[in-house]
């Protein structure tokens, strides 16, 4: 069988439902590389933004969650698991495992990601090329220092 997806998540949807698979990475198609899908991002209202503590508050718990995935990867599996029974499967805890490695440690975004989503999102047309990303993302609200000091244990994976 052959796909278009992500490695750690279609991928291995594939390979559960017919076995061996060739796969085109969605990163590759795009040629935007795999590190601009690396971190959370969110979609912030202006409500939101307006309150500029409260914005700081959820990235610091947000921060924290994304460290006991990446450190105690057991435990938040099991707490996804009472949250969304649907999920405790085979097939969901295999994908979970496999996205591990991609998550980031510190919430950050680089310009580097943010200058390739722009670049794709221009090419989907979804923005013209009046789009500034640089008025679109900031890590100004992110925690100076990170939760967790482990580093990521890939940023980018040649296959």
């Amino acid at each position: 069988m052959a796909g278009i997806g992500f490695i750690h998540f279609q991928q291995v949807e594939l390979e559960h439902l017919a076995g061996e698979t060739v796969f085109l990475r969605l990163d590759q198609l795009a040629g935007l590389g795999c590190c601009c899908f690396c971190s959370i991002q969110f979609i912030v209202p202006d409500r939101i933004l307006a309150q500029p503590e409260l914005l700081k508050s959820f990235l610091k718990a947000t921060q924290r969650g994304a460290a006991l995935v990446t450190e105690q990867p057991e435990q938040a599996y099991e707490l996804i698991g009472q949250f969304k029974p649907q999920l405790r499967t085979p097939l969901y805890q295999k994908i979970f495992i496999r996205t591990l490695p991609f998550f980031s440690r510190t919430l950050l975004n680089v310009d580097r990601d943010w200058d390739k989503v722009a670049r794709y999102a221009k090419h989907l047309t979804i923005v013209d090329d009046s789009y500034k990303y640089t008025e679109c993302f900031t890590n100004q609200y992110v925690p100076k220092t990170p939760y967790s000091d482990l580093e990521p244990i890939s940023c980018c994976i040649d296959e």
